[in-house]
């Protein structure tokens, strides 16, 4: 009983892998999904070719998995994140304490806009910011901070 869990484990996880390496999209893993599942339908009484098509599905939920987990909406902050440094302001809230080291705090900061050259964009999600001196924030507190915005 426990072998085909272990088979279906090993094939899940390398569906993660493998998507984690490869550029396709979620569409073309989920299509390939869908092909496998009514081919493995198909192949019901058939045995090897069943199980084939079986840990098949399972490879590419697993590389959906990874390909979902990857999306983001289009007003999420990571979208409007530029990969170098610009000067921008941001509007929203502490989401989790402040932590201080040395002339340093940082905290996680809810966005809801996001302010460049006089435009606003209502946006989500959350960043790590960083206060270069040590300054205490409260949880929930409303702020605009300006700075420069880096992807992880």
């Amino acid at each position: 009983m426990t072998q085909p869990l272990v088979w279906l484990g090993i094939f899940f996880c390398l569906g993660i892998v493998t998507a984690s390496y490869l550029q396709i999209s979620f569409l073309l893993f989920w299509l390939a999904a869908c092909l496998c599942l009514i081919l493995s339908v198909i192949f019901f009484n058939k045995r090897i070719r069943f199980v084939v098509f079986i840990l098949c599905v399972v490879f590419f939920l697993g590389a959906l998995h990874l390909k979902n987990s990857q999306l983001l909406p289009k007003s999420h902050i990571g979208t409007l994140t530029p990969y170098k440094s610009e000067l921008v302001s941001l509007k929203g809230t502490v989401n989790s304490y402040s932590k201080v080291t040395g002339k340093r705090t940082s905290f996680i900061f809810r966005v809801e806009h996001f302010i460049k050259n006089q435009s606003s964009f209502k946006v989500c999600g959350k960043v790590l910011a960083y206060i270069f001196k040590k300054e205490s924030f409260s949880y929930g507190e409303e702020l605009i901070l300006r700075g420069s915005l880096y992807r992880p």
